[in-house]
This record gives C-alpha cells, sequence and structure tokens, in this order.
C-alpha cells in the first residue's frame, strides 16, 4: 500500500498511531502536547483538594496520614507536580467527609 504516491509511514503499521500525531482536545481547545494537558489537569485538581482541605480545617499531615501518602507526596499531589491516584483521591475525599465528584466536579 502506498500512502499518497509514497511508502506507509511506520506509525500507520501499527493499529495506534505515537500520540503526538493525535489530535488532543481539553475543554474544547486543541493541545498538542499531552503532557502540558496533563499537568494543567492536576494543578486544577490539587489546587481545588487544597481548597476543600482548609475549608475543613484539615491539617496536611492528616489528610496524608488518612490516605496512607507520605506527607511530602501529598504536598507535592497538591502543587499539581504529581497526580493523585484514584484510591488516594478517594481516601482524600472520605477524610474530608466529601465525594469524589465534589473534587472533580468544578474543573
Amino acid at each position: 500500500m502506498d500512502f499518497r504516491g509514497g511508502p506507509l509511514p511506520k506509525y500507520t503499521q501499527s493499529r495506534h498511531p505515537p500520540l503526538g500525531l493525535v489530535a488532543v482536545y481539553f475543554k474544547g481547545k486543541r493541545v498538542n502536547d499531552i503532557s502540558k494537558n496533563r499537568l494543567s489537569v492536576d494543578q486544577l485538581i490539587g489546587r481545588r483538594v487544597r481548597d476543600l482541605r482548609t475549608a475543613t480545617n484539615k491539617l496536611t499531615d492528616d489528610v496524608a496520614a488518612y490516605a496512607r501518602m507520605s506527607v511530602v507526596d501529598y504536598a507535592r499531589a497538591e502543587k499539581g507536580e504529581r497526580g493523585f491516584r484514584a484510591i488516594e483521591l478517594f481516601s482524600v475525599a472520605k477524610c474530608l467527609g466529601i465525594h469524589m465528584k465534589d473534587i472533580i466536579s468544578e474543573i
């Protein structure tokens, strides 16, 4: 098979092209770099968790311990430097007395 008169690109030989060749949309805007998209989502979730934690007057140490995370990892997740795992986010929500949908619905 030829692709517009030339040989097929290597990525078409597999079922899925590399992510850099796929158009990625986030909130209606095209985002070419998936890592930038993920970083912004992690930052939004981290800010939301921090806001909810301070609103409930919980300490970082207490929430981190409840979620079975180190304080350093929890602080990095709140800053958006790392993402929360689903089970961690569930535990954080439970510690704060809210549902996970309360965290992610504002994003």
